[in-house]
C-alpha cells in the first residue's frame, strides 16, 4: 500500500512530500493543487494500463486523466531537467520514476525516461481501483458502455458506466455488515440488523446503501 507520495517538478510542485494512509482528505485554496496530487497518481496508472509506464513513458493523456503537453506537466519553476513521482509503500519499498523534460519541445504528449523498476502489485495498478471525479454525469436517456471487460467493477470516472455495472453485476454475491436500521427498508433479501457480515447479492446491496442517502418516502393518502 501507498504510504507516501513525493511530486519533484510536476505542475505546481518543486519538491513536496504526501503522507498517505488508508483515508487521506487532501485540503485546501483553489489553485494549491489538491488536484496536481490525484492527476499525478492517475497518470501513472493510465500509463500503466497502456502498457507504457514499463516502457518508461508517461501518457500525458487519456481516459483518466489530461494534462496537455508535457510542457503543461512540468513546474514552471523546475529546478531541474526531470519529473519524478516516487511512490513510497508502508514496508519502505520505495518505487521511482523519473521522466525526462527537454527543453524547447512543445507538442511532447508523452514522456520518456529510464525504464522503472516498480511494483506492479500497488493499489493504484490494480484491477479493484476507481477513481470517481466530483464532475458526475447527469440522468439521461442512454447512458455508454464499457468497452473494455477486465474492470468490471469500472463505473467510470464521472459514473458513466454505473447502470451497465448494475446490470451485469446484479446477481454477483457480495458481502455486507448492516448496521443501520432504515438499511434494509424495502429490501426483503436484507435482516433488519446484522452487525456481522452477509452475504447477499449486490443489486440489494447496492439497494440497501442507496437507502442510507435517498430515504424512501412514505406515500400520502
Amino acid at each position: 500500500m501507498i504510504a507516501e507520495l513525493t511530486l519533484h517538478n510536476f505542475k505546481c510542485f518543486i519538491d513536496q512530500s504526501i503522507t498517505v494512509g488508508p483515508l487521506t482528505l487532501l485540503v485546501g485554496a483553489n489553485a494549491s493543487g489538491k488536484s496536481s496530487v490525484l492527476q499525478s497518481l492517475l497518470l501513472l496508472r493510465q500509463s500503466h494500463l497502456r502498457g507504457a509506464l514499463s516502457e518508461g513513458k508517461l501518457v500525458l493523456n487519456g481516459r483518466l486523466s489530461n494534462v496537455g503537453t508535457m510542457r503543461d506537466a512540468v513546474s514552471r519553476d523546475l529546478v531541474d531537467e526531470e519529473l519524478i513521482f516516487d511512490l513510497g509503500t508502508n514496508n519502505g519499498e520505495r518505487n521511482v520514476f523519473r521522466f525526462e523534460y527537454v527543453r524547447g519541445e512543445t507538442d511532447v504528449y508523452v514522456m520518456s525516461g529510464p525504464l522503472p523498476q516498480y511494483d506492479k502489485q500497488l493499489n493504484i495498478f490494480q484491477t479493484a481501483f476507481n477513481y470517481l471525479n466530483a464532475e458526475r454525469i447527469g440522468p439521461r436517456l442512454t447512458y455508454p458502455m464499457q468497452e473494455d471487460e477486465r474492470w468490471s467493477y469500472d463505473v467510470g470516472i464521472h459514473g458513466e458506466y454505473t447502470a451497465q455495472i448494475l446490470n451485469r453485476a446484479k446477481n454477483d454475491p457480495v458481502t455486507l455488515t448492516i448496521d443501520d436500521p432504515d438499511t434494509n427498508t424495502q429490501i426483503p433479501e436484507l435482516p433488519l440488523r446484522s452487525i456481522k457480515p452477509i452475504r447477499c447479492r449486490f443489486c440489494s446491496a447496492t439497494a440497501g446503501r442507496m437507502i442510507c442517502f435517498v430515504p424512501p418516502t412514505s406515500a400520502s393518502g
